[in-house]
């Protein structure tokens, strides 16, 4: 290049400086100019902070030292804006619930308690809406973590999870645990949470066996062992603590569900198991072994696990003691039983001393209990009588006699089934009176005496040892405290004297128990009314029996009711108070229509009803007809459902003779109710079925005349000649002893006389 181009080109660089100074000197004095326009406020600063805080804590991973200044700087800031708070709270809380998840367990407990705080500061005032999920959520996970009550860590959570959550397995599993310290907990809800929580995308197996093994204790909680053994049975040994306590579960499942085949394969498995995560010890599975080859029928394989039970010693070998003697005793190896019983109890004092995982106290009384009656039943008594001794250290020592009291009653029980062994069954209900009454003598408390002195009393009065039951029933009564259970005492005693035929003895006692609160002092009423009927003192019976009705209202007892109702209903029928009769049968009817005393209550209030007709119809002057027909639509009514109830048991077989004889009656009482409410064509229609059934006998004769009377009554005089043509022909064929005992009116010689007048009644041509 030449001198002069070199030249040129340095001029032209140099030419660019001077606009370029020119423009900088003119941006100094522009900001020199605009500076005080460009002031940032303190509500500035604050979205500031408040947007750092937000970025550090959305940065991945999370700047939350960086969080941490930015957000208790705007926390101080934010005391200037009120509205604004609630944001810088709820930021802060999450902050410190995040670096409550980044640290040690240890050290996590004062962070919690610090996100907290901010959170329920936030939760006082107005959460930016777009917010409002998050901050629910981290509100609940900070109460969960802070111990808060479980429906404020669910009112959070519940609506929050799917949508806020980083970690939904987390919110799901806290959301289970909450319901779960609910009181009572609730434990469906428990279950769909954690079903929810099973239900979301996981590939570790070890993230979710906790989830399947509280997914299936849950299902056992809620009585669904099926279903907790399928969620059980799903978690692998990848997790082999979690895997032998599921395994642990489907084998006392299966146990209790008496899968024993399945419990037994899982209980080899369990034995088999060297990991040291084993929740059972040998013991306890060796004796879980036997019971389930024992329910199997292997006896042999279930002796063999009870033995090696008790060698190993601990809760099992005592479990194991118990199962080997009833098994001894089942083989009627009667000493090996008592000598495995008394190994097995050797160290136990008292039932407070007896604890025991695999064999509880109440099975372990059972034991005890069947053993001891095991031995009476066949006839060793000394061995009974060990047994109970030993039941001592499971149970009161009185409970010894007592056991000895419930294994005689149960044997009566049986004996009593058969009335050909009614003496034994007398002389077993004594024996059992006499074990109570030694129970009572060894008694500790009153109460306790009480309640065997009552058990002996009342046993004595089932073998009918009527004295013994009467002093049994006093010495219950110079003991119980209780005034109710004294009026119990009361009608025992007077039901006792009654049937010692001391009726006034019987009576000093149902008024004492009337002195008693409750519902005995009602039953002794309506006992002294039966006393007033038997003596003929019907004003005093229907007195107790109507103020015990009132006494009902306020002290409801359905026996005491039924039978003053049954009893007063009976007394106004026999008094002829036929109106209150019919209120009170009705009554009973209605409300006890299983009484025994149906069909009888049923018959009479039909009757009563037709009584009532009656009595309209034969007033001196001015009879209601508009009543009698009222009346007497009852009685057919009732007549009707009598016949109805009676047909039904007759075709079951159930009907009896006596019961036979009302339908029989009432039959006839539906057809004469007809004839008296003017239905004429119904009651013949009646009256010839019933002369065709009775077609031999005397009611042969009684059908015939009514159906003449209703062919009559109706203009069918052809009818009418009929129906005295069959009472003719039925008249001639009834044998003369059908006659005998008959009142005069029901002879033969009476039916010739009213046959021929009733013929005089048809016109010449149906002669």
């Amino acid at each position: 290049m030449t001198t002069e181009n070199v030249n040129r080109a340095r001029g032209r660089s140099r030419q660019w400086q001077v606009p370029v100074f020119v423009a900088g000197v003119a941006a100094l004095a522009l900001v020199g100019f605009a500076r005080p326009m460009w002031h940032i406020s303190d509500s500035q600063k604050l979205d500031r902070l408040l947007s750092e805080a937000r970025e550090a804590l959305g940065d991945s991973p999370s700047n939350l030292k960086k969080a941490q200044e930015s957000v208790e700087t705007a926390l101080q800031r934010a005391e200037q804006f009120p509205l604004r708070i609630a944001e810088a709270q709820y930021l802060a809380g999450e902050v410190y619930s995040r670096l409550a998840d980044r640290s040690v367990p240890s050290e996590s407990a004062p962070l919690w308690a610090k996100a907290r705080l901010h959170l329920e500061e936030a939760a006082k005032r107005e959460v930016p809406d777009k917010d409002r999920p998050r901050f629910l959520y981290e509100l609940g996970r900070a109460r969960f973590h802070t111990d808060a009550p479980p429906t404020q860590v669910i009112d959070c959570l519940a609506p929050t999870i799917e949508s806020a959550s980083d970690d939904r397995a987390e919110g799901y599993r806290m959301l289970t645990d909450s319901y779960l310290r609910l009181t009572p907990p609730n434990l469906q809800a428990a279950l769909e949470a954690n079903k929810k929580q099973l239900d979301l995308p996981q590939i570790d197996e070890k993230l979710l066996a906790p989830a399947r093994l509280l997914r299936g204790k849950l299902f056992l909680q809620l009585h669904q062992p099926s279903e907790a053994r399928k969620v059980l049975a799903r978690i692998d040994k990848s997790t082999p603590g979690i895997y032998a306590e599921a395994r642990s579960l489907r084998a006392q499942t299966c146990q209790q569900e008496k899968l024993f085949q399945e419990a037994a394969q899982l209980w080899e498995e369990a034995l088999n198991d060297s990991t040291r995560t084993q929740p059972n010890s040998p013991d306890q599975i060796h004796y879980s072994l036997g019971d389930c080859y024992g329910q199997l029928g292997r006896s042999a394989d279930a002796v063999a696990h009870w033995e090696k039970a008790v060698q190993d010693g601990a809760e099992g070998a005592q479990a194991a003691m118990l199962r080997l003697g009833e098994m001894k005793l089942a083989k009627q190896d009667l000493a090996g039983a008592q000598g495995s019983f008394e190994k097995a109890l050797s160290g136990i004092k008292s039932p407070g001393e007896y604890r025991n995982s695999l064999l509880g106290l109440k099975e372990a009384q059972r034991v005890i209990e069947k053993a001891c009656k095991s031995f009476r039943v066949q006839g060793d008594y000394e061995r009974s009588l060990k047994m109970a001794d030993l039941y001592r250290k499971l149970a009161l020592p009185e409970a010894a006699q007592g056991l000895i009291g419930e294994a005689a009653d149960e044997w009566a029980r049986h004996l009593d089934l058969d009335q050909k062994k009614k003496p034994q069954a007398l002389k077993v209900h004594r024996e059992a009176a006499a074990a109570y009454e030694k129970a009572a003598g060894l008694a500790r408390t009153p109460a306790d005496q009480a309640k065997w002195l009552w058990l002996s009393g009342d046993r004595f009065r089932k073998a009918q040892d009527l004295d013994q039951a009467v002093a049994m029933f006093r010495a219950y009564l110079r003991v119980e405290v209780s005034p109710e259970s004294r009026g119990q005492g009361w009608l025992a005693l007077g039901t006792a004297y009654q049937e010692q035929q001391k009726d006034e003895e019987a009576r000093a006692a149902f008024f004492k128990c009337i002195e008693c609160p409750g519902v005995y002092a009602l039953r002794a009423r309506y006992r002294l009314a039966k006393m007033h009927i038997d003596e003929g003192k019907l004003d005093d019976a229907e007195l107790e029996l109507k103020q015990n009705l009132q006494l009902l209202e306020h002290t409801p007892d359905a026996e005491a009711h039924e039978i003053t109702l049954f009893m007063l209903a009976d007394l106004y029928y026999h008094r002829g108070n036929f109106r209150f009769a019919t209120m009170r049968y009705q009554e009973a009817l209605d409300q006890y229509p299983n009484n025994p005393a149906t069909i009888t209550a049923r018959w009479r209030l039909a009757e009563c009803y037709r009584k009532l007709a009656q009595q309209e119809t034969s007033r001196p002057s001015y009879p209601n007809v508009n009543m009698f027909h009222l009346w007497m639509q009852m009685a057919k009514a009732n007549y009707e459902k009598l016949v109805d109830d009676l047909t039904g048991l007759q075709a079951r077989g159930l009907l009896k003779l006596d019961g036979e004889k009302i339908l029989h009656q009432a039959e006839f009482m539906v057809a004469e109710c007809s004839f008296e409410l003017e239905q004429f064509a119904e009651a013949a229609r009646i009256y010839d079925i019933l002369a065709d059934r009775e077609r031999y006998r005397v009611d042969g004769l009684t059908a015939l005349k009514q159906s003449y009377r209703c062919y009559m009554a109706i203009h069918e005089p052809e009818k009418a000649r009929g129906a005295l043509d069959r009472l003719r022909e039925t008249l001639r064929v009834l044998d003369d002893n059908l006659f005998k005992g008959q009142p005069d009116d029901m002879n033969r010689k009476a039916w010739l006389k009213w046959l021929e007048w009733a013929e005089k009644q048809l016109k010449p041509e149906y002669r």
